[in-house]
């Protein structure tokens, strides 16, 4: 029989990819590496079909039966190089299709989910190694600690076939496979075939297996400095209900009260001026089951 092979790609002007197959229930992957896809042009056409002639020799070298990708998650924070980021994963869509190849879609965050229990890194890995570096290390070091998967610390340029540091896109295209096999696949072993090239070395911050910052930490959850609701009928603050109440209730003196007005006063003095979404009020009581802060 066959095996399936499956080409993941993490889309970008760097293309990480990863190559694995399906035997039984195992995944073994085969391949992975990253291709820089050629800008000179400055029609972004040129780009995508850069893009598409070097996807149709992959599909033809790996034997591809199935493509995975990665969705564009869309944020009104980051919204740098989103035309761009849609062209390419249009293109791949499109090549897939011309070869009759099904292609899958993973979002950013399950994948992150399943393989470091978060989306984001935690507070610990970012004091230790810097913001920037803790949103790429992260998958690194989960791969590392779950599937024993090791990355070299460089790698060569595809086109000054310079020494680089490892591009985390290869690292990401690996994470969404182990996700596909793991998750969507039901696969209940992860190997690896690939012969890294540790001789390589370069200059620059690098990865430091012997230095890992787990993402299993336990979460601390802050308490609500939310008083009693009053302060929203007079500006005044109410000082009856304790400071790490977790919910906005009336307190004791205060839900007696017969009707209680739950707008906020456009007059109010609070520093912390709390909009409230939806309220319930049941038996005199009222429940906060929304709200956000300005």
């Amino acid at each position: 029989m066959k095996k399936k092979q499956y080409l993941v790609l993490d889309p970008g002007h760097s293309m990480g990819y990863c190559v694995f197959n399906v035997d039984n229930d195992k995944m073994c992957i085969t391949d992975y590496g990253f291709y820089d896809i050629d800008k000179s042009s400055e029609y972004m056409g040129d780009w995508c079909i850069d893009l598409e002639n070097w996807l149709i020799n992959k599909i033809k070298s790996t034997n591809a039966s199935n493509i995975v990708r990665e969705k564009y998650f869309f944020s009104g924070r980051f919204r740098t190089g989103s035309n761009v980021n849609v062209a390419y994963r249009t293109a791949i869509d499109m090549t897939a299709r011309r070869h009759n190849l099904p292609y899958h879609e993973v979002g950013p965050s399950e994948w992150k989910y399943f393989l470091c229990g978060r989306s984001t890194p935690t507070k610990e890995q970012i004091t230790h190694w810097g913001k920037a570096n803790a949103k790429k290390y992260m998958s690194q070091a989960s791969l590392w600690l779950k599937y024993q998967l090791r990355f070299p610390s460089h790698c060569i340029s595809n086109k000054t076939n310079r020494v680089i540091k490892f591009r985390h896109d290869v690292i990401d295209a690996v994470g969404i496979a182990v996700y596909f096999a793991r998750k969507i696949l039901n696969l209940n072993t992860v190997t690896s075939t690939v012969i890294n090239n540790n001789n390589i070395t370069g200059s620059g911050k690098v990865f430091d297996y012997n230095d890992i910052v787990d993402t299993k930490v336990t979460k601390v959850v802050k308490k609500s400095k939310l008083v009693c609701i009053y302060i929203f009928q007079n500006g005044k603050k109410c000082t009856r209900v304790p400071r790490d109440q977790t919910l906005p209730i009336l307190c004791a003196a205060h839900r007696k009260t017969k009707t209680v007005n739950t707008s906020i006063p456009t007059n109010t003095n609070t520093t912390k001026r709390r909009i409230l979404k939806r309220v319930k009020i049941i038996k005199k009581q009222i429940t906060f089951t929304d709200f956000v802060e300005e």
